[in-house]
């Protein structure tokens, strides 16, 4: 029923009138073998294997150099689309490749490689010390925070989200020493095996996966010095054309916001570090006009197969699925 449904909404004289020269791009993190109580906004395995399905049978999916190319000669197919991964998380090789392979699908994964074998990132060590929590409150008073509340599930990812908007915009190192506080006030032993090792990016790769770059530290570049911006850039494309043994060519901003979370000086270090576009987190379809070096993306949150498909449909044309819903 639903695949009837589908192909009767993308055969429709919409979908064929706008997204000529339309490029989505979608963003993904991490994909789950099966749903997380506290943290509900990652996908897991069974939302992804449909996600993937529909896409492979109703858009055209390309590889992000390829695609950015043909955005420039205004010689994309209609309902053209890229799949990305953002940070480095291991379940994008453990849970997430296998579909791909199986769909013939190609995507590009934004790593951070500070973070590799055995790395934390500073959200990832909040959520996982919160979900280990004893008793139903968290009293960090001593620590310049307040009295969390952690009676159930949903009450502790109120408090991961507050603590995460609370540090975001930290400096780096502030924000880290935080962060060790919190992990040593609550005292509970955290998983080490969140992110891939350089074996498993390199397989990627070898794979049929694209490889992008994505800072060594996962800093908002906005907040840092010309100096560490560099740095966190440079120093990733460095490791990363290492570990598998070829030239990057895209780039993610952190977090992502333009004017926001990067500016015009961290576009101007990554075109000067050799990159040939970059991808933001602003939500929208990039057109032949997109600037290169901050190309919008999706991130799509719905759940049923078919306001799925409709939302990303939608997001081609200047509609919306709020107006059609």
């Amino acid at each position: 029923m639903f695949h009837n449904a589908c192909v009767h909404v993308m055969k429709s004289p919409l979908s064929l009138a706008t997204s000529e020269n339309r490029l989505a791009i979608l963003t993904f993190h991490r994909v789950l073998i099966e749903q997380d109580k506290i943290i509900s906004d990652h996908i897991d395995e069974a939302v992804f294997s449909w996600q993937m399905s529909l896409i492979a049978k109703h858009f055209n999916v390309m590889r992000l150099t390829e695609a950015v190319e043909r955005l420039k000669t205004n010689s994309l197919p209609t309902r053209a689309l890229c799949i990305t991964f953002d940070d480095g998380y291991a379940d994008n090789y453990s849970v997430a490749l296998p579909i791909l392979k199986k769909m013939n699908l190609c995507a590009t994964f934004f790593i951070a490689t500070g973070f590799l074998n055995g790395g934390r990132m500073w959200n990832d060590t909040l959520i996982e010390a919160v979900r280990r929590v004893k008793g139903d409150s968290l009293d960090m008073r001593q620590l310049g925070l307040d009295v969390y509340d952690t009676t159930t599930d949903q009450a502790r990812r109120c408090t991961i989200y507050q603590l995460i908007k609370k540090l975001k915009y930290f400096q780096i190192d502030q924000r880290n020493d935080k962060i060790d506080e919190i992990k040593e006030f609550i005292g509970e032993a955290l998983p080490n095996n969140l992110m891939m090792n350089d074996a498993q990016v390199k397989d990627l790769y070898d794979q049929g996966m694209d490889i992008g770059g994505h800072t060594v530290c996962h800093p908002i570049l906005s907040r840092i010095s010309d100096k560490q911006a560099e740095e966190e850039i440079i120093t990733n494309k460095q490791v990363l054309e290492e570990i598998i043994g070829a030239p990057l060519a895209s780039f993610a901003y952190p977090n992502g916001q333009p004017d926001v979370d990067f500016k015009s000086r961290d576009m101007e270090i990554v075109k000067q570090a050799g990159y040939k576009h970059a991808v933001s987190t602003a939500s929208g379809v990039a057109g032949k006009a997109a600037d290169l070096y901050q190309l919008p993306r999706l991130d799509i949150w719905d759940r049923q197969p078919l306001k799925y498909a409709l939302r990303l449909l939608m997001s081609y044309s200047k509609k919306t699925y709020e107006q059609i819903k």
